[in-house]
């Protein structure tokens, strides 16, 4: 009876961890995201974004600095008085640049909008990066 657990604790030492793999590996390739599809009303966005955490106040600029591989990195969000429609919602652009020691390693067109019940969405970004990433 002894050698019966001792064998069962061995395939269960061997199959626990291959069965995680496998579990690992099923959900690669996948984008979390794979499944949301929402659906862009324009009646449903308003004007401004004043969201209390993230208010887009024409003339703003958030700066948030940091590291990165022990750099310094910079990210600048300028909010400017522009707007652009895009799917029949009128978005905020944002300027945003990020530099690493200085040096601009990315500048992007951002653009967002803030539904109805206070939510900011983000619309995309232009990207007129200097560095591939």
């Amino acid at each position: 009876m002894r050698k019966g657990r001792e064998a069962s604790r061995r395939v269960a030492l061997v199959l626990i961890p291959v069965l995680a793999i496998i579990l690992v590996l099923e959900g690669c390739g996948k984008s979390s995201t794979s499944g949301y599809h929402p659906v862009i009303r324009s009646e449903n966005f308003v004007k401004t974004v004043d969201n209390p955490y993230y208010p887009l106040k024409p003339g703003t600029t958030f700066v948030y600095r940091g590291t990165k591989d022990g750099g310094k990195q910079t990210v600048e969000d300028k909010v400017t008085d522009k707007t652009k429609v895009i799917l029949g919602v009128t978005c905020i652009v944002v300027n945003d640049r990020a530099t690493d020691n200085g040096t601009l390693v990315e500048e992007t067109i951002d653009w967002y909008a803030q539904d109805k019940d206070g939510n900011v969405w983000y619309f995309g970004e232009d990207s007129r990066g200097t560095s591939s990433g």
